[in-house]
């Protein structure tokens, strides 16, 4: 095994310190004031952890590191360079072989093991200079390496590199968000009513149709409530259209909010309105349908006038896959047949049969 080392940076006189860089020719110096004076103000934001368990090490790269503005986090041993990995969100890692706990090689292939951090670009910094390293270095994930002794300037130009890699790819992850969220924002207004917030009348058929396939193959039932705002016209002609559109709205949250996760409520039209109720009996919906219709009844419906004896009231019709009807089509129809009787036999009612 390789003995551990402490860093001996080429290009460095004892004469003048380990502090003494190597002068390299002019044009190659121009190029990295430039640099360095280029990115001063983005560097500051990116935080870097370095991982070694000799201290004259950490300190040495985060002279080098802090020197350009990059924050530099520290951990001495391969435990404590996972914890910061997952605690502090570095925008790279230093991260050195020869560690007690874990070595380099381990905690690099559990950072990139772990969907959270496997973007976070690794650079490992290592004495061990035999190809079988590097190509092991290499299979861990590791996306660059540096050998001691190393240069300044080579660490620092591989550092921002990587950094710029990683940068654009936080870009690309970000465009991708911005779209999947523009794009179920979309989808939102396609299948929700604009007045009422429920589901609109095509997302409506989809999904009785989606339900109706399930039921078929599960051998279970699906019922459907058709549902209609009593005199409501009346009451639009009487108080005009913005309260009846505020009585459309409250009616809809109603309605929304006392059903089930897997059922839906929609607008079906107009006043109407539609259930479609998963795995639910004719019993258990035509229940459903009077708990609604008495919800309704009794509600006050504060801040909006009333009509009809001071009471805001909807009549109801059931119908249940299979036994009502084998299709979407017969099914709706079923429902708004029986909605239409109990609007006949006085309105306010439920008719399931």
């Amino acid at each position: 095994m390789h003995a551990k080392t402490l860093w001996r940076v080429r290009g460095f006189s004892s004469r003048r310190g380990s502090e003494a860089l190597r002068k390299p020719n002019a044009a190659i110096s121009l190029w990295f004031i430039r640099m360095v004076t280029a990115t001063s103000k983005e560097t500051r934001k990116n935080k870097i952890l370095v991982v070694d368990d000799v201290a004259v090490n950490v300190q040495l790269l985060t002279t080098y590191l802090t020197s350009v503005g990059y924050n530099v986090i520290a951990a001495r041993d391969g435990q404590e360079a996972l914890e910061k990995v997952v605690a502090c969100n570095p925008d790279l890692v230093l991260l050195d072989v020869m560690m007690p706990k874990f070595n380099g090689f381990e905690v690099c292939e559990r950072i990139k093991a772990e969907e959270a951090t496997r973007i976070v670009p690794v650079i490992m910094v290592t004495a061990l200079n035999e190809i079988e390293d590097k190509i092991k270095a290499t299979e861990a994930g590791a996306d660059d390496f540096v050998s001691k002794p190393f240069n300044k300037l080579e660490l620092l130009t591989r550092v921002k590199s990587l950094l710029r890699i990683k940068e654009l790819h936080d870009q690309l992850n970000a465009k991708v968000k911005e779209l999947e969220e523009a794009q179920e924002r979309l989808r939102q207004l396609a299948i929700t009513d604009g007045l009422t917030s429920l589901f609109n009348h095509r997302y409506f058929k989809e999904h009785l149709e989606q339900e109706l396939y399930r039921a078929s193959r599960q051998h279970t039932e699906v019922s459907l409530i058709m549902i209609d705002i009593d005199f409501f016209k009346r009451y639009n002609d009487t108080f005009g259209h913005p309260a009846g559109d505020a009585l459309l709205r409250a009616v809809a949250r109603l309605l929304k909010e006392n059903i089930r996760k897997i059922d839906i409520a929609a607008r079906y039209g107009g006043e109407e309105f539609t259930l479609v109720l998963a795995d639910t009996t004719k019993a258990a919906a035509s229940t459903v349908a009077e708990k609604m219709r008495r919800m309704v009844e009794t509600n006050p419906f504060e801040g909006l006038p009333s009509h009809n004896n001071g009471h805001i009231t909807i009549s109801l019709g059931v119908a249940t896959f299979p036994i009502d009807a084998t299709n979407s089509n017969d099914l709706i129809a079923m429902a708004d047949q029986r909605l239409y009787q109990a609007k006949q036999q006085g309105r306010n009612l439920v008719v399931a049969e």
